[in-house]
């Protein structure tokens, strides 16, 4: 009887497979993300500062014009000091009680204070050096602007008018000095926008005012004056879309 059974269950039909289930409609927190409009391509940033941006940066007194670089530059603000009520500054000019110390005490006092006085000392001799030092190199810059004005104003400028950082490129070897070894490039050499950028990368290596630094000051006054003129030219020639 067992085998009948064997036999009429290897000759039953397959299960059926289950119906598929009905598509699944979307929830209402759900979102068609094929449906929502593409982003906005972000702006392409420059580097340069419109004239709206410098005139609210000099309102607020973060700019200022430098008749002597004729530029505008950058206003160092002073951080505000930090009021420490729980210290007490030590004074050191005027006699001090230290009848009530022991010897060892009263000697360790005194060499501290010594010690400070001359560290004091010392610091104003570095701050009064660091201010000759500003302005002299302020009267040097006046009477450079008199004597090298015109020939770098005649270099950066055309009957008033800002050069383009082409023509400033090809007429870089009238003004800088021998020693800077710049090779000199034409306005042909510079047709191509990625010239442009590789000579001016080039020229501002010799005019960066890291590299200025040991230089004398007139080469430093040319310097600034070139590196200025470049970098304003430049971020008008990336401004109008040449990268």
């Amino acid at each position: 009887a067992s085998s009948s059974d064997d036999e009429h269950e290897d000759d039953a039909p397959p299960a059926a497979a289950p119906p598929p289930l009905p598509p699944r409609e979307p929830a209402d927190d759900m979102m068609d993300v094929a449906s929502l409009p593409a982003a906005a391509p972000k702006p392409k940033q420059t580097k340069s500062l419109d004239q709206a941006r410098v005139d609210a940066l000099v309102e607020a007194g973060k700019m200022a014009w430098d008749p002597v670089d004729e530029r505008y530059v950058t206003v160092e603000a002073s951080a505000p000091a930090e009021k420490r009520a729980d210290i007490a500054a030590i004074r050191l000019d005027g006699p001090v009680d230290l009848s009530a110390k022991a010897p060892h005490v009263r000697e360790a006092i005194l060499e501290r204070r010594a010690s400070l006085a001359a560290a004091q000392d010392e610091a104003r001799e570095k701050l009064r050096a660091r201010e000759d030092a500003k302005n002299a190199e302020e009267d040097a810059f006046t009477a450079l602007h008199a004597r090298l004005g015109p020939g770098l104003t005649a270099w950066s400028e055309d009957h008033g008018r800002k050069k383009n950082v082409r023509a400033l490129l090809a007429g870089l070897g009238d003004v800088l000095w021998p020693e800077a070894k710049w090779n000199p490039v034409s306005i042909g050499d510079l047709l191509d926008a990625k010239k442009v950028k590789r000579a001016y990368y080039r020229a501002s290596r010799h005019v960066h005012p890291d590299k200025l630094v040991n230089l004398d000051v007139e080469k430093r006054f040319i310097g600034k004056r070139v590196f200025d003129a470049l970098s304003q030219a430049y971020a008008e020639f990336e401004s109008e879309g040449h990268t």
